[in-house]
């Protein structure tokens, strides 16, 4: 198993209390096929529902959807870290030095906030209002800028083998044959 994305917990954090989407760069440093998504949240008062998102890289800015995880409830008002479990056709392979917009859909938690966790540095986030009950839009949608990467990774499965030739396991490099 293998994570990318912020793994540590920041110092800040930013709420909302509108359908929103908000994503980090990260980039999978091996091949393999992804199993979940983790960020660390609250809510200040009621639940509300979140989907994990991954985007695909558009020059810079969030593009295409690349997959989304399972809905959960957040329903704390301290810090958790929640993990999303990508089902079915939401398995999807990814390759070494992908570069994807990982984080999170979330529904309007009514008259409270969901607060999601962030580092305060020059690192930038994306965000943007989504209406929750039609599911994240694709493409993400101009995004609006913040200060810090959100508190959010994806674990995979690393992908591993060997490449067989007729000669076995070894590397015919520079070898004439």
């Amino acid at each position: 198993m293998a994570d990318f994305g912020k793994t540590t917990d920041g110092a800040s954090e930013t709420c909302s209390s509108t359908d929103r989407k908000k994503v980090s760069l990260g980039t999978a440093t091996t091949a393999g096929t992804i199993s979940s998504i983790t960020f660390r949240s609250r809510v200040t008062a009621q639940s509300g529902s979140v989907i994990g998102v991954m985007y695909s890289n558009s020059i810079g800015t969030p593009g295409a959807i690349f997959s989304q995880s399972d809905p959960v409830v957040i329903s704390s008002t301290t810090e958790i870290a929640s993990t999303l479990s990508f089902t079915g056709t939401n398995i999807k392979t990814i390759a070494a030095n992908d570069i994807y917009w990982i984080g999170f859909h979330q529904q309007d938690p009514g008259t409270a906030s969901h607060c999601i966790s962030r580092a305060n540095t020059g690192s930038q986030s994306s965000t943007n209002t989504d209406v929750y009950s039609d599911g994240p839009a694709s493409p993400f949608g101009a995004p609006t800028l913040e200060a810090g990467p959100i508190d959010c990774y994806v674990t995979y499965n690393e992908t591993t083998g060997w490449a067989v030739s007729f000669f076995g396991y070894k590397s015919l490099t520079g070898v004439g044959l």
